[in-house]
């Protein structure tokens, strides 16, 4: 599971330079965010601006970077205690981030509650038993597959490895590819893979094992076979719809979330 948290990282109206301030009765909240694509960019500054209008004290300073910058801006200004009082971070950082010790637990603050949301969305905000932040977002895995390209070529939707992997090659003609996939060396990739070795029994506790192996197998052989393209190794998912020339993603589009 990916997902975007929200992490309240010093009270509102501390002194450093990028943490926010106060003045006045006049109240600045700084923000980091790693939104910056048009449609999450422009939902947030319409929230910001919804938040403003219903606090008047209080403005919002908003910094956007992007998303492989964040996680290294984020430790070089907790190293210096220079943190916003606001960021958002992929879940798998929360702990990194925790440790600095530059996080303001949210237990115990007024309003305080993780009741409504998933057991697991809301473990990913806990760090050495204290709740750092809530999630605002997640999502997962699916094979999207193209109903007239399947259709076309007589096949059915798969349900096993051996019919995606021989539907995939099916659908391979000319530059149109069958399959794709992220195989990045990067988190990206590790999140696709994951519930292939799950569906085959593995578990994230012990990837030396036949099960993982065997998912890790069948993207070696669909790339090997032709269904997906060399390059999902380097150019990731996104690049990888416009081998397939369509939209979304799965078998006759690509595997993805």
């Amino acid at each position: 599971m990916s997902a975007a948290v929200l992490i309240v990282l010093a009270g509102v109206g501390c002194s450093s330079s990028s943490g926010g301030g106060s003045s006045g009765g006049k109240i600045t909240i700084t923000e980091l965010d790693y939104f910056t694509s048009s449609g999450a960019n422009t939902a947030v500054n319409w929230y910001n601006q919804q938040f403003e209008k219903s606090h008047p004290n209080i403005t919002v300073n908003r910094e956007v970077v992007p998303f492989a910058n964040l996680i290294t801006k984020v430790l070089q200004e907790a190293s210096a205690g220079d943190l916003p009082n606001i960021v958002m971070l992929d879940n798998p950082n929360v702990p990194e981030v925790a440790a600095t010790g530059q996080l303001k637990p949210l237990n115990g603050l007024p309003g305080f509650t993780t009741s409504g949301y998933d057991p697991g969305a809301i473990s990913e905000c806990t760090y050495q038993g204290k709740q750092y932040c809530y999630p605002i977002g997640t999502n997962t895995i699916g094979i999207f597959y193209n109903k007239a390209m399947l259709a076309a070529a007589h096949l059915s939707p798969p349900t096993t490895w051996a019919q995606l992997q021989s539907d995939a090659k099916a659908l391979t003609r000319g530059s149109t590819y069958g399959i794709a996939f992220d195989a990045t060396a990067d988190e990206q990739s590790t999140w696709q893979l994951e519930p292939f070795f799950w569906s085959n029994g593995g578990s994230l506790t012990d990837v030396d094992t036949p099960a993982f192996a065997q998912s890790l197998q069948l993207w070696v052989n669909m790339v090997k076979d032709g269904s997906a393209a060399k390059s999902v190794v380097s150019n990731g998912l996104a690049a990888s719809w416009a081998w397939l020339g369509f939209p979304a993603a799965g078998v006759g589009h690509q595997v993805g979330a």
